[in-house]
């Protein structure tokens, strides 16, 4: 059987801890006393917009407004706003959410349609 790379490894040590009789148990998810909640707007029709930096301990929800004028597209610094299967972005259709187990939201980007809006809501 191949190892597996260090760096999964270590990902998935970090999601179980040792009881103090010895036995193994799935972590506790982390609590935060301050939930963190935002906005981005896309300013420029087709230039990508990082997220503001928060630090958070399970990850983020981010959601298309319902009433944008087309699809965004969530990836990183060199995202762009193709939906034609060439792209570099998830696809993020108006009104739809997806969540991301991330540490810090600057490490994303949105791209799409001038004037159009997502909210985020993370911990």
């Amino acid at each position: 059987m191949a190892d597996l790379p260090k760096g999964i490894l270590q990902r998935e040590y970090e999601k179980f801890q040792t009881l103090p009789n010895g036995e193994v148990a799935v972590k506790t998810i982390a609590l935060t006393t301050t939930p963190i909640f935002g906005q981005v707007k896309i300013a420029v029709t087709g230039t990508a917009v990082q997220f503001p930096s928060n630090n958070l301990h399970n990850g983020i929800i981010i959601t298309g407004k319902s009433s944008n004028l087309a699809d965004m597209y969530l990836g990183n610094s060199d995202v762009g706003n193709l939906g034609d299967g060439t792209g570099k972005g998830y696809i993020l259709e108006a009104g739809n959410s997806i969540s991301y187990a991330i540490r810090d939201t600057s490490t994303l980007y949105v791209n799409g349609t001038a004037g159009d809006i997502l909210s985020y809501a993370g911990s």
